[in-house]
């Protein structure tokens, strides 16, 4: 610091000193945190002078678990949030600053295991084709968990499959055609346990497979049908058209042409009266309707027509005359066949198929929900 001293009577001088300005102690103040795998864990410390009043400035190093995150002190408190796994930390948290003295605390990170959700997929296939046993693992926010396992348990089976980008699956034969009841366990080091179960359901295998609703009746291949299970078993939709080999017979009325006499009218303006805004003026505009006073046309009338609030007044003049047309009549009935159809498809939310029927000409026959359990 310099200080000079000027004074008329006497010399001025200048003297140089230093002066140190003294930091302040803190305290910084921190308790364990308790967290799981599944979310962000926030590490937190308030800082604060002798007096607890709140510091304002500095930055503080939280060092967990091999790595060092830098944070600036807002509000009197440092906040960090970070992603660990199961087990128990020790954080140090070491503040800096220009006007406070360093210190530092140690605080303990406990992260626990968290739960996970498990879907579990109902499958059907035949004894032919491969069945998919299928698990979709989510953490409880509904994101996909990328480790641990599942074990399939089958027909007195097990199977352990590890778990990718959320998902356990395994295909596998069965060549026996009734219900199964599959479990599927999870495990994992930072994820609790848990275990659900589904069914499989495997059909016998045909070369055709038939379906009846009332009278009607319609087959599809094996391999619409696989297709038909694999749309379903995918959350898909898929649907298959089939001729049935049968008809539908309508009475249908027959039509002929014949000649006959028929009136034709016209209504044709033939002058109109046009007033200006204020009804001071008004035009008059003759039209030149000769040709429908001869060439067959007969006048029968006239009409008479406002628009525009009166501001136009038209009158027309109505003609007719006969003319020869081709008109069509009926002429007895006939009968045509029309070829019935099933149309089969996956249904959503619904363990089978839908099944209706139709024929060619449009007509809807009937149809509904076909159980394949």
């Amino acid at each position: 610091m310099a200080v000079s001293l000027v004074d008329t009577y006497y010399r001025s001088n200048t003297a140089i000193f230093n002066m140190s300005i003294d930091k302040k102690p803190i305290k910084l103040i921190s308790n364990q945190i308790t967290s799981t795998v599944s979310t962000y864990t926030t590490l937190k410390v308030n800082v604060r002078d002798t007096l607890g009043n709140i510091v304002n400035n500095g930055t503080v190093i939280f060092t967990i678990n091999g790595n060092s995150y830098t944070v600036n002190v807002k509000d009197g408190v440092a906040i960090k949030q970070v992603k660990l796994a199961k087990g128990t930390y020790e954080c140090n948290a070491t503040y800096f600053g220009e006007n406070c003295y360093s210190n530092e605390t140690y605080f303990n990170v406990v992260i626990n295991k968290a739960n996970v959700k498990l879907t579990a997929y109902k499958w059907i296939s035949t004894t032919k084709e491969y069945t998919t046993l299928k698990i979709i693992v989510k953490d409880t926010l509904g994101n996909k968990i990328n480790e641990g396992s599942v074990k399939f348990t089958i027909d007195g089976k097990t199977y352990k499959i590890n778990v990718k980008n959320g998902i356990a699956t395994k295909k596998l034969k069965l060549k026996k055609s009734k219900t199964y009841t599959y479990k599927a366990t999870f495990s994992s080091a930072n994820y609790n346990s848990k275990t659900v179960s589904s069914k499989v359901i495997v059909k016998p295998t045909k070369k055709f497979y038939t379906f009846k609703y009332g009278k009607l009746i319609g087959k599809i291949s094996y391999k619409q049908y696989t297709d038909i299970l694999n749309a379903y078993n995918n959350g898909k939709y898929k649907e298959i058209s089939v001729n049935t080999g049968k008809y539908n017979t309508y009475k249908v009325p027959k039509y002929k042409n014949v000649k006959k006499k028929v009136w034709v009218y016209k209504k044709v303006l033939q002058y109109e009266d046009v007033w200006s805004s204020d009804w001071s003026d008004y035009t008059s505009y003759e039209y030149n309707i000769d040709k429908y006073w001869a060439n067959g046309w007969t006048w029968y009338g006239s009409t008479t027509t406002k628009e525009n609030g009166g501001h136009v007044y038209k009158y027309y003049s109505k003609f007719k005359k006969q003319v020869t047309k081709n008109v069509k009549v009926k002429n007895g009935y006939k009968y045509a066949k029309y070829q019935i159809r099933m149309v089969v498809s996956s249904t959503e939310g619904y363990n089978g198929f839908s099944i209706e029927f139709y024929d060619s000409h449009g007509g809807y026959l009937g149809g509904g929900l076909k159980n394949i359990i």
